[in-house]
């Protein structure tokens, strides 16, 4: 990716409380990648810093390490822990 562009960040179920949205837009750029949209985010909600280790993200409904890289149009999923019953 050569310019910037937007992804759409979706926080689901206790993430969402965590982050304060459910969705929005963000602002990405040719080096960005899961950890650098996170670490913005954590500005934003600093709350996200104390669970991001219990995190999982998945890009355009991939599971994504914290090194991918996102490109404009991009959907990035901020998964919390599941537990079952």
């Amino acid at each position: 990716m050569s310019a910037k562009g937007n992804i759409t960040v979706v926080a689901l179920a206790s993430a969402a409380d965590v982050c304060g949205f459910t969705e929005q837009s963000h602002v990405v750029g040719p080096s960005s990648t899961v950890e650098t949209v996170i670490a913005d985010l954590e500005r934003a909600a600093p709350r996200l810093a104390a669970v991001r280790a219990r995190l999982r993200f998945a890009i355009n409904g991939e599971y994504a390490d914290t090194r991918a890289p996102l490109q404009s149009g991009d959907e990035l999923a901020i998964i919390p822990p599941v537990s079952g019953g």
